[in-house]
C-alpha cells in the first residue's frame, strides 16, 4: 500500500501539471470558459488522486 500511495502523490502531480497546461492552451485556443472548465477538472483530478494517495499511505500504517 505505500508503494500505491506514492504512485497516487505521483499522479496528482501530474494531473497539476497538465491542468495548467491543458488550462493555458484552452483558453489560448477556446475561450476563457474553457480554460476554467480544464481548470476544474484537473484541479478535481489532483485532489481525488491526493486523497486516495492519503487513504493509501494511512492503511500502509495500520497494524492488524
Amino acid at each position: 500500500m505505500k508503494v500505491a500511495s506514492y504512485i497516487f502523490y505521483v499522479l496528482a502531480g501530474l494531473a497539476v501539471l497538465a491542468g495548467i497546461s491543458a488550462a493555458s492552451f484552452a483558453k489560448e485556443q477556446l475561450g476563457e470558459i474553457f480554460g476554467s472548465g480544464a481548470l476544474f477538472f484537473y484541479g478535481g483530478m489532483a485532489v481525488m488522486f491526493g486523497v486516495i494517495g492519503l487513504v493509501c499511505a494511512r492503511l500502509a500504517n495500520r497494524t492488524y
